[in-house]
C-alpha cells in the first residue's frame, strides 16, 4: 500500500493523470503499428529463397553413368553426371535445377512475366543474334544460324 500511496504522490506532484502513466503511449502504439506494417508488406514484396544444399560426393550413390541423347554433364551439386537438355527443352530454374542445355544450345528465359530471372524456368534454343529472339519466337528461330561473311567477287 505505501508504494501505492507514494506512487500516486509523485504523480499528484508532477501533475500528471493516470492514463498517461501507462506503458503503452499513444504514440508508441503507432509507431508499432507502423513497424507491422512495413514488416507484413516487406514479407509480401520479397520472392521466395531457394537455398541449395549438397551433401558431399564421397555419400552420393550416383549410379552408373547415364546414356544420354546429348551431351553428359555435372549435376547441380557436381557429383553425378546427367544429360544436357536439347532443343525445345525446358532448362535453368533455380540453381540449374531444370537442368543446362548442350553445347550450342542457350536457356531463353521466359520474360514476359515479371520476377527474378535466376529462379525463372527456360527453353534450350540455338545460338541467334541478340535483339532477334522475342518471347514465343524460339521455335520459328531455332534454325537461323549467323550468314557467314561472303568474299566479295574480283
Amino acid at each position: 500500500q505505501s508504494r501505492c500511496r507514494s506512487r500516486l504522490a509523485r504523480c499528484s506532484r508532477r501533475g500528471c493523470d493516470r492514463r498517461r502513466s501507462s506503458r503503452w503511449t499513444n504514440a508508441t502504439t503507432i509507431m508499432v503499428t507502423k513497424i507491422v506494417i512495413v514488416a507484413l508488406g516487406l514479407l509480401f514484396c520479397v520472392n521466395g529463397t531457394f537455398g541449395l544444399s549438397c551433401r558431399p560426393c564421397h555419400k552420393v550413390d550416383c549410379g552408373p553413368p547415364p546414356s544420354c541423347s546429348y551431351d553428359v554433364i555435372k549435376s547441380i551439386c557436381g557429383c553425378c553426371y546427367t544429360c544436357a537438355k536439347g532443343p525445345g527443352d525446358k532448362c535453368g530454374g533455380p540453381w540449374g535445377a531444370s537442368g543446362e542445355c548442350t553445347q550450342g544450345l542457350t536457356c531463353q528465359l521466359d520474360h514476359t512475366h515479371p520476377g527474378n530471372d535466376f529462379n525463372k524456368d527456360g527453353i534450350c534454343v540455338g545460338n541467334v543474334p541478340q535483339g532477334i529472339v522475342f518471347p514465343g519466337t524460339y521455335r520459328r528461330l531455332r534454325g537461323i544460324r549467323p550468314r557467314r561473311a561472303v568474299a566479295a567477287a574480283p
